[in-house]
Parts: structure tokens; C-alpha cells; sequence
């Protein structure tokens, strides 16, 4: 490898700056000249480690020449090079975890070198400080150490499967790409030196793994398998995580962005150069980005986008400032990062940058207090360090252009000890620029004596759904948590939360434990994000107690005004969630005068399955009218507030029962 690099070096001529080492992994490193915007040009480090496996450096060296002689460009010579090999890699599984969890063990490894660091107790208190915002932490150490663990593995999977999928001329070191957030703990040094890093090769290793498939082709989400099977079903359960088969995302889609609203989109889009306010979709409980992603497939194959003329990467950009997305789990956001570049036809202009997800408190009314005030009645929010130091962050700094950007030279300039960089505050009024020096200041003692690599990524993440509340969007698409008020484990939150609901009037009237978190959100985010139109539409996916159950009471009622239908899904042999009846709430396409209730059936002979896509399900069910209304009245049968009868044996098949009175021999009723 050696002698043929330095063969091709010298034919090439100077045109190109070429550096290739023959290291372990039989990498080859190259220096480029790449264009830059305008005039200008940078230098651009490219590695070829083990993402072409089946040629040797030799023989990838000899295409290299021969490519270059034959097009002129050594760009375009690895350009074509690069889409021939993603042309051959094979399309990643529907499930996926068997690829990963060879890489479970050594992170295990590298945590019991790495634990007693401070930087690495710093983000992994405040992972658990995310996952008590919540609600639902671990209470047990041992416990919380493994899902720290598989959580920094799912995080770094979804880096990876977003890095793999970038262009070829922006490539990314993987330590680089995990330098931000809780999961950047594996790139600390250890006690052997500052600059002894076991976790980096870690890193490139999971990335490799990563880059040998083809992750668009595959029209599901995957990444979601990868999760299930890492995480335990008691976690997932005390997180109230059901998550929605593709084929009921890709219908509720379907039915919420409707032709109209995307041809009006596209145009203002087209007009203006960026989405204007009050115009979106918003999923607040992401998840994996189910929903999301299958919100982007209906954009991207829509008329109107095909139709505008716009390239790939327009495409792209258009679909990312429309798609927004919020969770509060501390890895649910990254994976819907990854699980949303997959369904954008190519990457947008801004990178991975440019997607709107966002890891943060959907009902903005956050853990450790809710929204505070500054002397002039406007919002900012606080944050804690591990030290319990307060970084005030002001609403309308996130509200403003360029806040990640600005997040990013904040906190490096903070990092490098320096003073406040002074453009990250224009446009600001005075009282919050004297708020954001404040926290300017306490963030530097932060960094120094607490670590750094996670205060952009948690400032931005925790501070932006205030800004997505300013926005509005106009089309919301979500499955919230199914989660009780009695399983809220951390008591803040449950206060928290109490409070909302009491403040919204939502609370059933009696057993209050039994109250679905569910509810909050379908009030609760329709007021905080929604745009104050007719248009709206919205579909959510519930547990089916908010068809008739008494602790969607009031949920139901603040309903009524917003043309509300119930799709029942009982009824389908296949339900989709194991172990739980489900409905959706559509709000907006339901006709006029009052709640309407449907149902989907499976066809005669046939069977919707939870493996299904959209067109296969809704070609094996129909949805079919189940009643027209709520009855208006009570029923004859309730003596003194009671029913005379309740619910006894189930009669099947479901038959219409008519109940008569009738006295017997003894004057009885």
C-alpha cells in the first residue's frame, strides 16, 4: 500500500494534497482541496478505514488513478468510487439490533475505567436529571447504570446511522460527531493521561458497523427495533412507551396532510425561502420518530413538493423545516434525528443541523420548577448543574435565527475562558443580555470545575420547544406517553404535573391516580403549539379509555369543540399494541355537531398485521361508522344516580340487546 500510494502521489502531481497511512485497519487518509463557498477552498480530511471492505489499499489506490485519469478530478474520481460502494452495501435489516450488541460489552468495559471521572459523573447526573424531568428514573444504582450504558449505545447508533448518510465531502470524525451530550462520556480520558481516549476506537468502531449498510431503502423504522430489544419492557412500560406500528402512522399521516395544506406549503415555502410561522408539523412525544418519519415520506412523494421543481437537497430542506419533533427522554430525540434523515431524499444544505427535533419538556412546565420570570414579565429557563449552580437561559434568545449556532460559540467561547462573544447577543433586550451575561459567567465556573461537552447540547435542547411554542404549527401527529399519575415515580414531577392538570380543570372528579398523561398532552400541547385556525388538524394515538373511560371525562368535553372523531381500534384481530386496546382522537376532518366514532375492521377473510405498511392494512380493514354521537341523555335504567345494571358476561357475537321491563307473578321489577 505503501509503494503504490507513493506511485500514484507522484503521478498526480501536485493538483491534490494526499496522506495515506497504512495503520492497522489498512486506513487511507486524504487531504483535499475542496471547495468552500465564493472563491475559497479549505482543506478537507477524508478516511477510508473499512468502509470500502472489499478492496484492498492497493487495489483502491489503482481505481483512484484510473478514475482520475479517465474524468480529470480526483473529486469526481472518489465521488463515483463512493456511490458505487453505497450502491453495493446491503440494505440494513428490519431489525438490526444483532449488528449492535457485539458493542454492548466493551462500553460496559470502558464504563468501569471511565465512572469515576468527573466529567463523566457530571453527564451521566444530568442524563438522570432528564429522565426525573420524566417522571420515571431508576431508582436502583445498578439499574441506572445499565440503561446509562445502553442508552450511550443507542445514542451513539443514531450519530452513526445520520454520519453514514452524509455527503461524501463533509466527512465527520466519529469523536467529533459524539463530542456533544450525555453520551460524549466514552471520548474522556482515563486515568492513564490526558490524552489516552480507549472509548474513541470504540466510537469508529460502532460508526463502521453503521456505514456497511444502506439505511434509506428500508421504509420503516428500524431504529426502533434496535431500542425495544435493548431497553427492558419494565422500562419501557414505566415510560408509558407503546410505540405505533408503520402502518397506523403511515395512515394517521395520510388522513392529516391532506393535498390542500401541502400544496399551500410548498407555495409559501417556494415564495418566502423558509417555512413561515404557524405552518408545520409537530409530533411532542417523538419517540423513535415514527411518526415523523412517515410524516416526511407523505411530503416527499406528495404532487405538490414533485411538482415544485426543487432538487433533492431543496426537497430536503423544505421537509426539515416542516417535520418537528419533541421528547423528553433523554435519547428519543437522537434517535429520531437518525430515524428523519432517513426518509429525506438527501442530505439538507444544513446538515443534520437543520432538523427541528428537539430533546426537552413538550408541556413547558419543566423539571425543577416551571417557567420563571425576569424583571420585564418575559420568560426564561432555568437549569442546573450537578453543583447546583443556575444557568438562566431567556425564551427569546432561543426564539431568535441561528440560536444552535449561537448556543455552539456561547459555550466554546466559555469553554476557551474567554469573554462573552458579543454577537450572540443582538437583537436581545437589555434586561435579558444582562441575564445572559449572568449566565455567561456562571456557565465558565461551570466548565471548570464540572467539565464540559454537554452544556450546548443541553442548553439548546432544554431552552428550543419555547421557541417552537412561539412559531405555532398548524398539524399535530403524535402517540403521548400511556402513563397513570399514580406510576409518576419522581415526586417533583408528579407536583408538577398535578398542578397543571388542576390549573386545566382536567382532573375526573374522583380517583385521580387513574388520570392518563395521555389527556394532559391532547389539551395541553393543542394549547401551547396550535395555531388559533379552522384548519388544524390533529391525530393522536390513546389508549381506548378515552373513548368512554371516566378519567378522559374532561378531556372529552374541552373535545367536543374541536369536530373530534374516535377511531376505534378494538375490533382488529391484530391489535396494534401487545397487551393494550388503542384508539386515535382526529380532531379537524370529523363533520360538524359533536364527537363521531368509528371503527377499522378487518375485511372478510383477511387481517391486518402490526408488520404491515399503510396501503397493505387499509386493503385488509375498512373503517366503518360506529356510532353518531354521545347519547344526549341518560338511559330509564338509573334509579338514585346508579345504574340499574352493569356490565356482566361478555355476549359474543357482539349483538344488539334490547332491555324491556317486565313484572313477574311476585310484582317484582
Amino acid at each position: 500500500a505503501d509503494m503504490a500510494a507513493r506511485a500514484v502521489a507522484d503521478r498526480l502531481g501536485a493538483d491534490p494534497l494526499l496522506v495515506f497511512s497504512n495503520g492497522p485497519n489498512d486506513r487511507l487518509e486524504f487531504v483535499l482541496p475542496l471547495p468552500a463557498g465564493g472563491d475559497r477552498t479549505e482543506l478537507r480530511r477524508i478516511v477510508i478505514s473499512r468502509d470500502l471492505p472489499q478492496r484492498t489499499a492497493p487495489e483502491l489506490l489503482a481505481d483512484i488513478y484510473a478514475r482520475t485519469q479517465e474524468t480529470g478530478s480526483i473529486h469526481e474520481a472518489l465521488h463515483r468510487i463512493f456511490a458505487d460502494a453505497a450502491a453495493a452495501r446491503p440494505v440494513i435489516p428490519a431489525n438490526p439490533t444483532d449488528i449492535f450488541t457485539p458493542h454492548l460489552e466493551p462500553l460496559r468495559r470502558l464504563y468501569s475505567g471511565l465512572q469515576d471521572e468527573p466529567a463523566t459523573q457530571t453527564k451521566r447526573e444530568l442524563w438522570l436529571d432528564m429522565l426525573r424531568g420524566s417522571g420515571c428514573a431508576p431508582a436502583d444504582p445498578d439499574e441506572a447504570t445499565d440503561l446509562f450504558i445502553s442508552h450511550t449505545l443507542l445514542v451513539t447508533i443514531a450519530r452513526a446511522v445520520i454520519a453514514t448518510m452524509s455527503h461524501w465531502e463533509r466527512p465527520e470524525d466519529p469523536a467529533s460527531v459524539m463530542a456533544e451530550g450525555f453520551a460524549s462520556w466514552p471520548q474522556n480520558r482515563d486515568e492513564r493521561g490526558p490524552t489516552h481516549k480507549p472509548g474513541v476506537d470504540w466510537t469508529r468502531e460502532v460508526f463502521h458497523t453503521a456505514n456497511n449498510y444502506d439505511w434509506r431503502p428500508r421504509t420503516r423504522d428500524v431504529l426502533r427495533n434496535i431500542y425495544q430489544e435493548l431497553i427492558p419492557a419494565a422500562q419501557r412500560k414505566a415510560f408509558g412507551e407503546y410505540y405505533t406500528p408503520d402502518w397506523l402512522a403511515g395512515m394517521l399521516a395520510d388522513r392529516i396532510i391532506d393535498d390542500a395544506w401541502l400544496e399551500r406549503a410548498v407555495a409559501r415555502y417556494l415564495r418566502s425561502g423558509d417555512a413561515p410561522a404557524g405552518i408545520g408539523i409537530l409530533d411532542p412525544a417523538c419517540g423513535s420518530g415514527t411518526f415523523l418519519y412517515h410524516a416526511a415520506l407523505r411530503i416527499r412523494n406528495s404532487a405538490a413538493l414533485q411538482q415544485a421543481g426543487a432538487t433533492p437537497t431543496e426537497q430536503a430542506d423544505f421537509i426539515a423545516r416542516m417535520v418537528n419533533g419533541i421528547d423528553i427522554h433523554p435519547i428519543a430525540a437522537e434517535i429520531s434525528r437518525a430515524t428523519l434523515m432517513r426518509a429525506l431524499p438527501a442530505e439538507p444544505a444544513g446538515g443534520s443541523e437543520a432538523l427541528q427535533i428537539y430533546q426537552g419538556d413538550s408541556l413547558i412546565y419543566t423539571h425543577r420548577g416551571m417557567e420563571l420570570a425576569n424583571t420585564e414579565g418575559l420568560p426564561f429557563h432555568t437549569l442546573e448543574s450537578r453543583a447546583g449552580r443556575y444557568l438562566r437561559i431567556p425564551t427569546q434568545w432561543a426564539a431568535r435565527p441561528g440560536f444552535g449556532a449561537k448556543v455552539q460559540r456561547f459555550v466554546a467561547a466559555a469553554n476557551l475562558d474567554q469573554p462573552l462573544p458579543s454577537d450572540t447577543l443582538d437583537g436581545l433586550l437589555e434586561s435579558d443580555r444582562q441575564t445572559l451575561a449572568r449566565t455567561y459567567e456562571t456557565l465558565r465556573e461551570v466548565i471548570r470545575e464540572e467539565g464540559n461537552s454537554v452544556w450546548a447540547w443541553y442548553i439548546f435542547n432544554s431552552v428550543s420547544p419555547a421557541a417552537l411554542k412561539e412559531r405555532k404549527v398548524d398539524r399535530i401527529l403524535a402517540n403521548p406517553p400511556w402513563v397513570r399519575m399514580s406510576n409518576i415515580q419522581v415526586a417533583s414531577r408528579k407536583r408538577e404535573l398535578e398542578q397543571l392538570i388542576a390549573n386545566m380543570n382536567l382532573w375526573p372528579g374522583k380517583s385521580n391516580g387513574s388520570f392518563d398523561i395521555g389527556g394532559l398532552f391532547v389539551i395541553r400541547c393543542r394549547e401551547q403549539y396550535l395555531r388559533n385556525d379552522a384548519d388544524n388538524r390533529v391525530a393522536w394515538v390513546l389508549n381506548s379509555a378515552a373513548i368512554k373511560g371516566s378519567n378522559w371525562e374532561q378531556v372529552r368535553q374541552q373535545s367536543r369543540l374541536w369536530n373530534t372523531e374516535f377511531l376505534d381500534f378494538g375490533e382488529l384481530k391484530e391489535a396494534p399494541f401487545t397487551g393494550a386496546k388503542s384508539c386515535a382522537l382526529i380532531q379537524g376532518t370529523a363533520p360538524a355537531g359533536g364527537p363521531a366514532q368509528t371503527k377499522m375492521v378487518n375485511r372478510v377473510g383477511r387481517k391486518v398485521r402490526r408488520a404491515d405498511d399503510a396501503a397493505t392494512a387499509l386493503a385488509n380493514a375498512e373503517i366503518v361508522a360506529k356510532l353518531t354521537g354521545f347519547p344526549a341523555e341518560r338511559s330509564a335504567y338509573f334509579t338514585g344516580g346508579k345504574p340499574d345494571f352493569r356490565r356482566g358476561a361478555e355476549l359474543f357475537p357482539h349483538s344488539l340487546v334490547k332491555i324491556a321491563r317486565i313484572t313477574g307473578s311476585h310484582g317484582r321489577r
